[in-house]
Order: structure tokens, then C-alpha cells, then sequence
């Protein structure tokens, strides 16, 4: 099965029957229950946070609330959300609970043990599906019409997945690339004490003098432009994107500046200056409308969120954390080949629920 990009839709592959019942755009928004329950931004803010003193109580019964409305109302359309929204969340909770907070070699031993465990649990749903499997062959249950339409879905997140995957191969290549370059010639190699930029807000004054910490010692032409240019990009992603980057801001302007325009990796074509630029005049237009190209928009995602790794001394969990998501993902997307709703629902609700045992295993400091 050959790879394609993250543009690819395959649910004409869907039979017509198929097609109406699993994959319908229309449904998620007419089934009759607030989809917002799969959006991690809408339960950071209901649920009060990652901080919540009742964090795993919340878990749990957000759990069962998903699992009580995807069984009222079945679409693959809504399990295909689920399944994106438990990969989000749990990386989300990497993230702002561990990565964050811990130490850097206790933080590199939990992820390890996290990724230990998830080769466990992926291993024993190989094992489940090929019990399932052979339930299905001999009841006869399988048909043409129900396992095109899963296919089709099951296709078409492939795709996406195989493109993201080649868009962190193309970041980690990079980073490996440089650790062949001699000493302090490279760009990923550790952040001198000294150099380290903060996240804090300085005056235009202290602007100025950032360039031995932003550049680190490399020549870079016309240096004090591509500064006016990172800030006035930050800005914009500030009020447009709504990220939370700030145009006087040494970290945020440092990182910025360094994947923009130091870092030479590009994808399909496209560095991320050429990337930023269409993205922002496109917002000129219509600050509705996000990346033209997804694919495009996780390249430059994921080279920020590289660069702020970075800086802040901790390149080895980006690194890690990558692992962690593509086992992670790769375990989500076998729920597909179950090819029946209920099963597939099942799945789903058992990795939410290993990953609220993951949160019991690894408490908040």
C-alpha cells in the first residue's frame, strides 16, 4: 500500500450505503450531541486545566460521557474525532505535566515507561483483533458494504498519519544531520548557560542587544531586518493563530527567528519563511481561513515547538516525545481494523482508559 499526502480523501472507496452511514461531513454537525466534548480546548477550559485538584474524577467521567454519546449516536465521522482527540489529550498531558515540571532524567525515565506501556498495550490489541477477526469469519458478519466504508476512513487517516510522520522524520533528519558538524558550528546542539533567552518581555532597548543570544555567534545577513520581520510574524500569529508568542518576547523572538530563518529543512519545497509568509498574507484576506496546506502548517508547527524544546535544554524529550506519538498513534489507528462500530467504540474507550491509569501512575508534583 503505497504512501500519500494528508490531502488524500478515500471515502469514494466507501460504498453508497456506507458512505451515507459512516463518513457524512453534514452528520457531526445535525447528530444531535455537543461534538465540543471531543475538543481538548473546550474541556481544558470546562474542566478547569490540567491543575484541577479533581483531575482524574473529571477523567472518568468525561470518559463515560463520550462513550454514552457515541453509543446514542453512531457515525465513524464522530469515532474518527475520538480518536484524534484521545491522541491530542494525552500528548497534551505529556506535555503540560511532565515535560514541564519534571526534572530532565526523570522526565526522559517517565517517558520511557510510558513508551514501555504503550508497546504493551499495542502488542495486546494485536492479539485482541486476531480474536476478533476469527469471531467475524466464522459468524460470516463481514460484508462487502461495511468493510469499504471503515476502509475508506481507515485510508484516509493513514494517509494523514504517514504525511505527519514524514514531516517529524524531516526535523529529526536535521537534527541528527548536525550533530555531525563540527563543534559550534551547528544549531541544535546545547544552549550555552549565557545565551539562554527567557521568557519574559524586555524593552525595545534590550531588543537590540539579543543578537549574540538569538544567533548564537552565526553571520547572518541582514540580521536587524529578519528581526523586524520575525517580530512583526509573531505578532500576527499572536492575534491571528492565537498563540501565545510576544513580538518583545527573547524567547519567543529567538526561537522564531532561528526556525525561520536559520534552520535550512524544508518540506515539499517549502521552507517555513515562504510557509509563514503565505499563511499571513492569506489572513490579510481572511483571518478565518487557516493554512492553505495542512501538511505545510504541521511542518511549521512542529519546527517551533522543536525550537522552543531547544531552548529550553530539553531537544532530547522533543526527540522522545516524537517516539511516543507515532507508538501512540500507530496503537489509536488499528481501532479501524476491527471494521464494527461497537468494537471499534470498545477500543477507543479502553486507550482513554489506559491513559487515565497512565495519569494515576504518574501523579502532578
Amino acid at each position: 500500500m503505497a504512501k500519500n499526502d494528508i490531502r488524500k480523501d478515500y471515502s469514494f472507496l466507501a460504498m453508497s450505503s456506507e458512505r451515507c452511514m459512516w463518513t457524512s461531513a453534514v452528520e457531526e454537525d445535525t447528530i444531535g450531541w455537543d461534538m465540543r466534548i471531543l475538543d481538548v480546548k473546550y474541556f481544558y477550559r470546562s474542566y478547569l486545566g490540567w491543575d484541577s485538584d479533581g483531575l482524574l474524577e473529571l477523567l472518568e467521567h468525561h470518559a463515560d460521557e463520550i462513550l454514552h454519546s457515541l453509543n446514542k449516536y453512531p457515525t465513524l465521522a464522530s469515532l474518527t474525532r475520538y480518536l484524534e482527540y484521545i491522541s491530542t489529550v494525552w500528548l497534551q498531558w505529556i506535555n503540560q505535566r511532565i515535560i514541564k515540571r519534571r526534572p530532565l532524567e526523570e522526565t526522559k525515565e517517565e517517558l520511557l515507561q510510558i513508551l514501555q506501556t504503550l508497546g504493551s498495550w499495542s502488542e495486546q490489541a494485536d492479539a485482541d483483533l486476531d480474536t476478533w477477526r476469527s469471531k467475524q469469519i466464522e459468524a460470516g458478519t463481514l460484508t462487502a458494504e461495511k468493510v469499504s466504508g471503515v476502509f475508506a476512513a481507515y485510508r484516509t487517516k493513514m494517509s494523514e498519519w504517514w504525511e505527519y510522520l514524514e514531516v517529524l522524520s524531516t526535523l529529526k533528519d536535521e537534527i541528527k544531520e548536525d550533530m555531525f558538524k563540527q563543534e559550534g558550528t551547528g544549531l541544535f546542539g546545547p544552549v550555552p548557560e549565557e545565551l539562554r533567552a527567557d521568557k519574559v518581555l524586555v524593552d525595545e532597548t534590550s531588543i537590540n542587544d539579543l543578537q549574540p543570544i538569538i544567533t548564537e555567534g552565526h553571520r547572518v545577513d541582514d540580521y536587524h531586518n529578519k528581526l523586524e520581520e520575525t517580530r512583526e510574524m509573531i505578532e500576527e500569529f499572536r492575534l491571528k493563530g492565537g498563540r501565545d508568542c510576544y513580538r518583545n518576547c527573547p524567547q519567543d523572538i529567538k526561537v522564531y527567528f532561528r526556525e525561520i530563518f536559520m534552520s535550512k529543512s524544508a518540506y515539499k519545497g517549502q521552507k517555513a519563511l515562504r510557509i509563514a509568509r503565505d499563511y499571513l498574507k492569506q489572513a490579510d484576506l481572511d483571518p478565518t481561513k487557516p493554512f492553505k496546506d495542512k501538511a505545510h502548517y504541521l511542518f511549521f508547527r512542529e519546527k517551533i515547538s522543536r525550537g522552543y524544546f531547544r531552548e529550553q535544554g530539553k531537544l532530547e524529550l522533543y526527540m522522545q516525545r516524537i517516539e511516543l506519538q507515532e507508538k501512540l498513534d500507530e496503537w489509536a489507528i488499528k481501532a479501524y481494523l476491527f471494521y464494527d462500530y461497537k468494537e471499534m467504540l470498545g477500543f477507543l474507550d479502553r486507550i482513554y482508559r489506559y491513559f487515565i491509569e497512565t495519569v494515576k501512575r504518574h501523579p502532578n508534583n
